[in-house]
């Protein structure tokens, strides 16, 4: 798959640190439904949140993708003698995309800059001799370039930010090293984006003209779109998720809408506030906070580490553990993971627990700070006041 070569003859593609069960199951999923269905020109994607419970699998068509192929590469102003430069990777679909918008364009060159890993210096340098002339990354990635400080190269004309949030200050730092970002959002659902700055100065986000959106009664997105997924499957119990009869799709984000929202209503504003469940953006993967705190507790019960009595799991565990996963924001991977303990002596307890956590899980939710807190804040129920606690641990880090 090299050169805008798009193979889409029902593949799917998986995180090769996938836990082997879940990539197998996945697979055999995908499998079936292209058997028994007889689907053809599919892909297969899991979710970016492959960390929560239960990972859905989201089949989309060759036509979704070309659609929001065409909508990025007219926003970009794509042609034939562009260079991509390719630093997602294909498991994702904003690194699936690339290869489409490349050969949609007559067959504009793909350069792979990250064969054996993620290596900035190593990156800049490729940028540099290919004259990569469109990019794009997430935050990152973006982080560790601007790091190497060196002016971005000139042959970039547009680099496309997404998978999370871009901060001010990372921004600010980009820019001013010459570096032609513009912010986007997209999810896997919508065949990767959905709305981009109208300007490196600015960071409102524009909807493309290819998606309709609004947004529920609670505030939550819905779009519509030629782009959209055909169906999405639970892979512990195949549940399957689809757009309505009407073809919108509810999303899980929080939004306000600026403008009309219908195709060719004018142009209109998509501002995410955030998300509606107990999740985060770690290196662009989402990750659920809930998920995580139940397998902590399995951790626990697993290792023994405070006696058997005091094992639970979820949130009922870490209480009477007097332990909490949490995270806190990180200039470079957006946030991390850390664990929350009640009195020192906890600290040194849940160290086996710890080391036999961090072998089970991905790396981006591996947890390497552990903090002190002598008393958890807690509501008159006695549930843990998460975005109370998280305040207390970064006075913990001024204070320092």
């Amino acid at each position: 798959m090299r050169d805008g070569n798009l193979d889409l003859n029902s593949k799917i593609y998986l995180n090769p640190r996938l836990d082997s069960g879940v990539a197998e199951r996945a697979r055999s999923l995908f499998a079936r439904l292209v058997e028994a269905r007889g689907l053809r020109d599919r892909v297969g994607i899991l979710t970016s949140g492959t960390s929560g419970p239960s990972p859905r699998l989201v089949v989309l068509t060759r036509q979704a993708l070309r659609a929001s192929a065409v909508a990025v590469n007219s926003r970009l102003g794509a042609h034939a003698e562009d260079v991509w430069g390719l630093c997602l990777p294909e498991f994702h679909v904003g690194g699936l995309a690339i290869r489409e918008r490349a050969a949609l364009v007559g067959g504009a060159r793909v350069v792979e800059l990250c064969p054996a890993g993620w290596n900035p210096s190593a990156v800049m340098s490729k940028l540099q001799e290919a004259k990569v002339s469109l990019l794009s990354l997430v935050p990152t990635q973006l982080h560790d370039l601007v790091g190497l400080g060196a002016p971005a190269p000139s042959s970039l004309r547009w680099v496309l930010i997404g998978g999370d949030r871009l901060s001010p200050e990372l921004a600010q730092a980009s820019r001013a090293l010459g570096w032609p970002i513009l912010p986007s959002y997209g999810m896997t659902e919508a065949a990767s984006t959905i709305a981009v700055a109208r300007s490196p100065n600015e960071h409102e986000l524009v909807v493309l003209p290819h998606v309709e959106v609004r947004s529920t009664a609670t505030g939550f997105l819905q779009l519509r779109s030629a782009a959209l997924f055909e169906a999405s499957y639970r892979l512990s119990d195949e549940q399957r998720l689809a757009p309505d009869e009407e073809g919108w799709f509810t999303a899980a984000d929080l939004v306000e809408i600026v403008g009309a929202g219908g195709l060719g209503a004018g142009e209109v504003v998509l501002r995410v506030r955030g998300r509606g469940e107990d999740a985060v953006k770690i290196n662009a993967e989402l990750v659920s906070l809930s998920h995580l705190r139940e397998l902590w507790g399995e951790v626990l019960g697993v290792s023994g580490a405070l006696g058997s009595s005091a094992v639970g799991s979820g949130e009922r565990g870490s209480l009477q553990l007097g332990t909490w996963l949490t995270w806190l924001p990180d200039a470079r991977r957006g946030a991390e993971i850390v664990l929350v303990v009640e009195s020192a002596d906890l600290r040194d307890l849940v160290q086996p627990a710890l080391a036999s956590w961090n072998s089970r899980v991905l790396p981006y939710e591996r947890v390497e700070r552990i903090f002190v807190l002598p008393k958890f804040p807690r509501s008159e129920l006695g549930k843990i006041q998460d975005a109370r606690l998280r305040e207390l641990l970064l006075e913990q880090l001024r204070e320092f």
